[in-house]
Order: structure tokens, then C-alpha cells, then sequence
């Protein structure tokens, strides 16, 4: 074992999980193609499902994300 310091890069766990979380996004968004539908369009439906029916800032509050980003974001709403 070294007891070299690791730079940054090789030891970022963000970087890890954001990459991880891209690739699973990837994933579903292939599977959910022939529906016509994104991964993000999926993620609110199945909350709004399960929570009913509530307003854009209470859905954005929930989803943990600004409640702009469904309008620059291939309008998610």
C-alpha cells in the first residue's frame, strides 16, 4: 500500500455518484423511448401519483430542484 497523498480526481466521490447517476439516467431513458417519455418526466409523474395532485413550487420542493428547471429542461411541466 502507498502512502502517497491521492489527488482530488482519483478520490471524488461526487464525481463517482454523478457519473454512476448519468449512466442509470441513460439507462432508463432508453427504456422509457417508445413511451414517448424522459427519465424526468417519469420521476414526476410516479411522485405526483403517489402524493396528488399539488402546485408547481410544492412539486419542485418535493423533486428537490429549482422550480424553473421543468422550463429549461425540455419542459418537464
Amino acid at each position: 500500500m502507498s502512502l502517497e497523498p491521492r489527488s482530488t480526481a482519483q478520490v471524488c466521490v461526487c464525481l463517482a455518484v454523478r457519473q454512476a447517476a448519468r449512466h442509470v439516467t441513460q439507462f432508463y431513458d432508453q427504456l422509457l423511448a417508445p413511451c414517448g417519455l424522459r427519465t424526468t418526466q417519469f420521476s414526476l409523474l410516479v411522485k405526483l401519483r403517489r402524493q396528488g395532485p399539488m402546485t408547481i413550487n410544492a412539486l419542485a420542493a418535493e423533486m428537490v430542484m429549482d422550480r424553473t428547471s421543468g422550463n429549461r429542461s425540455r419542459g418537464w411541466w
